[in-house]
């Protein structure tokens, strides 16, 4: 069973990703070290980041997508993305209506 997680790590966790995208263009050694930093904060307060934000990184080498160092594909059921720093390969199903 999972342990609450305080409103204070909850806030941390979302001020640090937000940090990470405004800096991504400018400094993304900089982006990748805070997303490196709130991904640790959430694994030891057994805390899952929300999705919206889980879908913005690799979870391979913590790089923040914008757009240029990533590939979206989508195909039978499945939408894959491809990091282009570290060519990591995640895919997810979606549902066609």
């Amino acid at each position: 069973m999972r342990k609450k997680v305080s409103e204070e790590i909850k806030q941390k966790i979302e001020f640090l990703l937000k940090k990470a995208e405004e800096v991504s263009k400018k400094n993304p050694e900089e982006a990748r070290r805070l997303i490196k930093k709130a991904r640790n904060i959430a694994k030891h307060n057994n805390y899952r980041i929300p999705k919206e934000w889980r879908s913005k990184f690799c979870r391979k080498c913590n790089s923040f997508f914008d757009g240029k160092n990533i590939k979206i594909r989508i195909s039978k059921g499945k939408i894959s993305t491809c990091c282009l720093e570290c060519s990591n390969i995640t895919r997810k199903k979606f549902k066609t209506s």
